[in-house]
Parts: structure tokens; C-alpha cells; sequence
């Protein structure tokens, strides 16, 4: 269920399911404390997860300042492929689910 992202030459990174929960949700909500308000989360957990999609893409997706962080082009690109990647896991969901297949419920709030 990762991501996987071109890096821009020859290789795909992986980006783990728990990194894109934190990057979308401080995405859509534009700080790190509304974010780990929204994901009952600690601020710290947050930055620690940010840093590290940040080191895994080896580029800063935020532009941080005091009123908040503003999102990068590569954010923006990266927000909409997060975006699409929940949607065809919850269709897959939904798919098994019609095959009668038994599912565990989880969360899939990015």
C-alpha cells in the first residue's frame, strides 16, 4: 500500500502509508498543529515524519515562516497523487468487499 514517487532519474521511492497521512494532513490544514490536532498526534511524531519525507525525496515540500507552512510545487504534485493513491485503495476495498470477501476495517484518512 506505499507509494511509490519517480524521483526525477532512475529510481522510484517508496513512501510509506504513515508518512502521506501526516504530509496530506498538514497539506490540507497548512500547519503542523492543526494537523496533529486533527490526527490526535503529537507535534513532534509530525515534524519527525515530515523530516523524513523530506529526507526520502531529498527536497523540502514545505516553505516554513511563522504564520504556517506553505506548500511547494513538488507539495502540490505529490498532495494529488496522494490524493488519487487513497482513492484506488478504497476502491480495491470496496471491490473485495463485493467479492464477498471479509475485510478488517481501517482507517483510510490521509
Amino acid at each position: 500500500m506505499d507509494l511509490q514517487v519517480w524521483d526525477g532519474g532512475d529510481t522510484l521511492k517508496n513512501i510509506k502509508l504513515q508518512h502521506l497521512r501526516f504530509f496530506v494532513a498538514i497539506f490540507e490544514e497548512g500547519s503542523i498543529t492543526a494537523a496533529t490536532a486533527r490526527l490526535n498526534a503529537t507535534q513532534v511524531g509530525a515534524s519527525v515524519q515530515l523530516k523524513d519525507l523530506d529526507d526520502i525525496l531529498g527536497l523540502s515540500l514545505f516553505n516554513r515562516s511563522a504564520s504556517g507552512f506553505a506548500p511547494t510545487k513538488t507539495a502540490g504534485l505529490l498532495y494529488k497523487r496522494a490524493r488519487q493513491h487513497r482513492r484506488r485503495q478504497i476502491n480495491r476495498l470496496q471491490k473485495d468487499d463485493l467479492k464477498g470477501r471479509k475485510l478488517i476495517p481501517a482507517t483510510m484518512e490521509f
